[in-house]
C-alpha cells in the first residue's frame, strides 16, 4: 500500500511539473497575431536605429528619437530568410546574402549590426550567419556606427523582448469613434554636424525604421492623436499637447522640434492639429527634427499613399 501511494505521489509532483513547464512556456511565447506564416518557424525582429557613437551637433547628438524601433515576426527556414520576410512585411527594401546586409532601406554606409536574445540579453554572437543548437526567437538588427569602428561595440538595442509592441500585427484593438492614421517619424536632414565630426552628415540622417504607423481613434482631433500615441508609446507615455495653442511639447522622452503635417492626396501640407477638418479618411503625420535655416519641416521620407497601417 505504502508503495502505491508513493507512486501516486511520484506522479502527481511530475503532473504538477509538467503543468508549470508549459505555463511558462505560455507565457514566454510572444503573440504577434496570425501573421500567415508557420508558427514555428519564425523570428521576432526588432529593427531600429541609434546614433549614439555618431559625433554631431544639435537634436542627433541627443539621440532621442521619436521613433525607437519596429518588432515585427519574419518567417523562413533560416535567419535570414526570416529577416528579408520581415523587411517584406514592413515594406523596407532589403538586400543581403549569407550574413551580410549590403543595403537596407536606402542605406549602404555600412553601419549596421545583427545581435539575438540569450540569457537576458542581446549578444553579437547571434547574428544572420551564425548556428545554433537552439531556437532563436528574437533579433535585433539595427543602423548606426559602432565605436571605434567595426571593431568596437554596436549601438546598442532600446527595446528588449519585453517590450514588444505589434505595430505591424493584429494586437491592435481597433477603438471607437472616427479613424486617423498617424505617421509618427524622425527627420535630421537639417540637423548641423559638428566642425570635429569625422564622418559624413549623411551617414547619420538616414533611417532604417523611419517611423511608426498606428490608426488612432476619437471624436476629435486631439483625442485620435492622444489615442495613437498610448497604442504606440504605451499607457504610461508622458505626453504634453497643449489644445489652446496647438503646441506638442513632448512625447514620450522626446521635447521639442514637433512637427504636423497632412496629407492633401498630392503632398505633405504643414499645419497644425486644430487647423485640420476633423473627418474619415485623414492621414496626419507626427515628425521630429530642427528646422532648416530657412524654417523648412523637415517632412516624412515617404508619401502619405506609399505608408501602411495594420489597422
Amino acid at each position: 500500500m505504502k508503495a502505491i501511494f508513493k507512486i501516486l505521489m511520484v506522479v502527481i509532483a511530475l503532473s504538477l511539473v509538467v503543468g508549470v513547464s508549459l505555463f511558462v512556456m505560455n507565457q514566454n511565447d510572444d503573440d504577434g497575431g496570425d501573421d500567415g506564416g508557420d508558427d514555428d518557424n519564425y523570428i521576432s525582429f526588432y529593427l531600429y536605429d541609434n546614433y549614439e557613437n555618431d559625433s554631431t551637433a544639435g537634436v542627433l547628438s541627443q539621440n532621442t528619437h521619436l521613433a525607437e524601433g519596429i518588432w515585427v515576426k519574419g518567417y523562413g527556414d533560416t535567419k535570414l530568410d526570416c529577416f528579408l520576410d520581415a523587411c517584406e512585411r514592413v515594406g523596407i527594401p532589403v538586400e543581403a546574402s549569407g550574413g551580410y546586409i549590403s543595403s537596407w532601406n536606402g542605406i549602404s554606409d555600412g553601419n549596421f549590426c545583427q545581435m539575438g536574445w540569450m540569457r537576458n540579453d542581446w549578444t553579437t554572437s547571434i547574428h544572420l550567419s551564425s548556428e545554433e543548437s537552439f531556437d532563436v526567437r528574437y533579433m535585433a538588427i539595427g543602423h548606426g556606427r559602432w565605436t571605434n569602428g567595426t571593431g568596437g561595440a554596436p549601438p546598442t538595442p532600446q527595446q528588449t523582448p519585453d517590450d514588444i509592441k505589434w505595430y505591424w500585427g493584429e494586437s491592435m484593438p481597433v477603438g471607437s469613434g472616427t479613424a486617423v492614421k498617424f505617421h509618427f517619424y524622425d527627420n535630421y536632414v537639417y540637423d548641423p554636424a559638428s566642425s570635429s565630426a569625422s564622418v559624413s552628415p549623411s551617414l547619420t540622417k538616414k533611417f532604417v525604421a523611419n517611423g511608426y504607423n498606428v490608426t488612432g481613434y476619437g471624436d476629435t482631433m486631439a483625442k485620435a492623436f492622444i489615442d495613437a500615441c498610448l497604442k504606440c508609446y504605451g499607457e504610461d507615455v508622458v505626453l504634453a499637447y497643449n489644445h489652446d495653442s496647438d503646441i506638442i511639447n513632448r512625447i514620450g522622452m522626446v521635447s521639442g522640434n514637433f512637427h504636423v503635417l497632412l496629407w492633401n492626396g498630392a503632398e505633405w501640407e504643414v499645419t497644425g492639429l486644430a487647423d485640420i477638418e476633423f473627418k474619415e479618411g485623414l492621414i496626419v503625420a507626427i515628425g521630429h527634427g530642427p528646422l532648416s535655416d530657412t524654417d523648412d519641416v523637415p517632412k516624412p521620407v515617404k508619401k502619405g499613399s506609399e505608408l501602411g497601417w495594420a489597422l
